[in-house]
């Protein structure tokens, strides 16, 4: 494209821009892939993970400058976890980055990041206004290459959510999701308060 963009007519530009994007979000599914499958092998380093720091960052990271402005973040001061900090990290990624991707399209988006302690576990949440979802797709959210009927025209390649369940199962835990169509979506995952070596 940088050399023949001269010879090529606004067709030709068109196409060549659509076989980069392509190949962009193949090598993105693969590197997906990778990293799933890495993730059954790798040794967990469980230390004390600062959860509000990493989503922060997570956050800062992501969210668009042109996105700044009709974006609130709402993060409360979730606690530590036990867990493998790069690990944590893709789930918050995972997680932050769909709420910012599925409410971009709401005139101001609100996403939620708060946490509850139940028993001998802490329930982190990830909450966004955006599109939602049907329940009775609930079960498919968490499966790799499924996609919700009413998130086309969303970039995404089915990997995220797998590869989150994969991190949350592997450090105990356990993940979950609520949300109404229209009307927004949480995303929910469980950690041990305090890390059993024995397991």
């Amino acid at each position: 494209l940088e050399d023949y963009s001269g010879s090529l007519d606004a067709e030709g530009k068109r196409l060549l821009r659509v076989i980069i994007d392509n190949a962009n979000v193949m090598g993105s599914l693969i590197d997906n892939l990778i990293s799933f499958s890495y993730l059954g092998k790798q040794k967990i380093t469980f230390l004390r993970t600062d959860m509000h720091a990493i989503a922060n960052a997570v956050y800062r990271q992501l969210i668009p400058e042109t996105e700044q402005e009709k974006t609130t973040l709402l993060l409360a001061d979730i606690p530590e976890a036990p867990g493998d900090a790069a690990m944590l990290q893709v789930v918050w990624l995972n997680l932050i980055g769909n709420a910012i991707r599925f409410s971009s399209r709401k005139p101001h988006s609100i996403i939620e990041i708060g946490s509850k302690t139940e028993g001998n576990e802490t329930i982190y949440f990830v909450k966004d206004n955006g599109i939602g979802f049907d329940m009775n797709y609930a079960n498919n959210l968490f499966s790799l290459f499924k996609h919700l009927p009413n998130a086309k025209g969303f970039e995404g390649n089915g990997v995220g959510l797998a590869i989150v369940q994969r991190i949350i199962h592997a450090h105990h835990g356990r993940v979950w999701a609520e949300g109404k169509q229209d009307e927004g979506a949480t995303f929910y995952f469980a950690l041990p308060v305090s890390h059993d070596k024995n397991k």
